[in-house]
Formats: C-alpha cells, sequence, structure tokens
C-alpha cells in the first residue's frame, strides 16, 4: 500500500528510522525494486481495491467481505455474485499475473481472475485442477495443475509471458511451461476478481495481494514473492503516521514487491 505523509524537520530520527528498516532487511534496491518498476496495478485489497501503484484502475467491489488475508488484508467472495472490477489493463507482452487465493469448497468450477470469459485469468474446475489461461494471436493457451485447488490453504498463482514461452507457477514452483507467440488478445476488455470472466462461475473464497506486470518477471522475483508471503522473507511494520524529513515522503509497506520508504 502506498501512501504519503507531510514531514516534520529531525534529521536524527530519520536516520535511526532508516537504519531501522535496513537492518531488518525489509529495503531490497535489487529484487523489491525490479518488482515494484515492472509493476502496472497493484491492488493490495486493504478494505478497498485501491490502484497502489498507479491510481489509475481503482476497481468497483460488489458485496466482497473485508477479511484477513496473506498480507494485511484480503477480501472475501460468497461465490453467488460478489466481484470486485478493475476495468481495462490492455497489457501486452511481456506481461505477468501474480495472486494468492484460498477457496472455501472443493469440486466446483469458479474463476478468481478473469477476462472475456475463460479466455483470459485464473479458475479452479470442478476436479479441483488450477487452470492459467491466456488467449494471443494464434489461439488459446493454458496449463492445469492436477489436484492444486486445495481448499482452506492459501496459494500463490503466477502466470508470465515473454512473447515466446507462457510459464505457469503455483506457489513458486514452475508447473508448466508451452512454446507459443502472438500478441495477446481482448486487451480493451475488462479484467475482473472472483469470476471467470463476464460475471461467470464467482470464486468461493478469498483473495489478496493481485498485481499485472509489464515484464515476464523471473524465477528469482516469484521466489521473493512467495516466500515474503509466507513470512520468510518479509518483516512488515506498520508505519506511523509522520517521520522526520524535511518534504513529503512516501511509505510503501504491507507489500514484498515494493520498496519501504521512498522520497
Amino acid at each position: 500500500m502506498l501512501e504519503n505523509y507531510k514531514l516534520s524537520t529531525g534529521k536524527l530520527a530519520l536516520v535511526s528510522f532508516l537504519f531501522f528498516f535496513i537492518s531488518l532487511g525489509v529495503v531490497s534496491a535489487g529484487t523489491q525494486g525490479d518488482l515494484w518498476d515492472s509493476a502496472v496495478r497493484v491492488y493490495h485489497l486493504n478494505g478497498d481495491a485501491f490502484d497502489s501503484r498507479m491510481g489509475l484502475n481503482n476497481g468497483t467491489v460488489s458485496g466482497a467481505v473485508n477479511t484477513s488475508g496473506i498480507l494485511g488484508d484480503a477480501y472475501e467472495f460468497d461465490g453467488v455474485n460478489d466481484k470486485i472490477t478493475l476495468g481495462v489493463i490492455g497489457t501486452d507482452y511481456p506481461a505477468s499475473w501474480n495472486m494468492w487465493v484460498k477457496q472455501k469448497i472443493s469440486l466446483t468450477k469458479m474463476g478468481a481472475l478473469g477476462r472475456y470469459y475463460e479466455q483470459d485469468g485464473y479458475i479452479v474446475d470442478s476436479a479441483d485442477n488450477t487452470r492459467w489461461m491466456l488467449r494471443m494471436g494464434g489461439g488459446l493457451e493454458y496449463a492445469t495443475g492436477s489436484g492444486q485447488g486445495t481448499k482452506d490453504i492459501w496459494r500463490m498463482a503466477t502466470m508470465t509471458y515473454n512473447g515466446t514461452d507462457v510459464l505457469y507457477y503455483n506457489n513458486g514452483t514452475l508447473y508448466a511451461q508451452d512454446t507459443t507467440s502472438g500478441n495477446i488478445t481482448h486487451l480493451t476488455r475488462s479484467w475482473q476478481l472472483a469470476t471467470s470472466g463476464n460475471n461467470a462461475d464467482y470464486w468461493n473464497g478469498t483473495i489478496d495481494e493481485v498485481t499485472f506486470y509489464n515484464d515476464s518477471i523471473t524465477q528469482t522475483e516469484i521466489d521473493y514473492l512467495y516466500n515474503s508471503g509466507v513470512g520468510n522473507e518479509l518483516e512488515r511494520e506498520t508505519p506511523v503516521s509522520e517521520y522526520p524529513c524535511e518534504s513529503t515522503w512516501e511509505v510503501m509497506y504491507d507489500n514484498p514487491n515494493i520498496p519501504a520508504l521512498r522520497c
């Protein structure tokens, strides 16, 4: 999440504050910075559907309820008609999508992210197999992870496309790779959370930390996102309302792909 604060003076406290964050390992000039630079939309879903990266595609929440998430809060969906409409996010390749999901029921087809019914996005089928889908000029590419749709367990779902290969990950582990080519289609269609697109196959469960990238993120970056989500790398801190500085600072927190502090 991103928030702006007007700050007072006091350089000694600022030095102590920065040292505190660096000593915790929250600030990372490498992986974190690269992920932030390539992110085009970031939805923490901490009580709203605000786009923390650009503020250009704030989502519209319909019925979903705020609840505890993998990092901070998340939204829970009833599987009937709850959804979040994100609008048009027309990113062609290279591109990546990353999100955390948890389903409440088994053996039911439902979508966690979708655009233009079952053309782009992430679904669980009626046999609890997970599937990423991406429609390009050459046709529909998809990969299925058998038996990965376990209920009541958080999992991180990732898809990347670099113009020659589509890669699908579950909890940071590559489970399928397709060699293909072509531009991504349906770029003017609207993305929805908690459906498979066009208000179908509603998600019964929780969704958190949804990010769209304009790059094919690497295995190292995916590992970082996954490990941060399960608490192995990221020390999360709640920022106070003021920090000593002579200008306006942007405080980044609650998401592993955002540097902790920027001025």
